[in-house]
């Protein structure tokens, strides 16, 4: 396994004191149960965090969407407005009587 005692200095069942503890190659403490779930507990917490974080950008990213897609379908409906407005002049020259329609010429005989 490679673990080693050591000394630690720190609180342990509410208790200050110096005490044996394992160690791992590298020198870092083997936790102990209560330390591991508290690892554990933050790690969580950091991770639920990061979560909360993301689902806020994405909240605020589908109402820009929203947003924009508001916009746009009033644009369309302006030029949709706008076209039947083009379509119904052109309706209304087509059925004038010859000569009087907008632009044309009349030559005298």
């Amino acid at each position: 396994m490679g673990l080693w005692l050591g000394r630690w200095d720190g609180e342990y069942l509410g208790q200050r004191a110096r005490w044996i503890r394992f160690y791992n190659p590298t020198g870092e403490w083997v936790l102990i149960e209560s330390e591991a779930e508290r690892q554990r507990a933050e790690a969580a917490f950091r991770q639920a965090a990061m979560e909360r974080q993301r689902a806020e950008v994405a909240l605020r990213q589908a109402e820009m969407e929203r947003q924009r897609a508001d916009q746009l379908e009033a644009e369309l409906a302006r030029l949709k407005a706008r076209m039947a407005a083009l379509r119904s002049g052109e309706s209304a020259s087509l059925t004038s009587s010859p000569g009087t329609a907008e632009g044309s010429q009349t030559h005298p005989e």
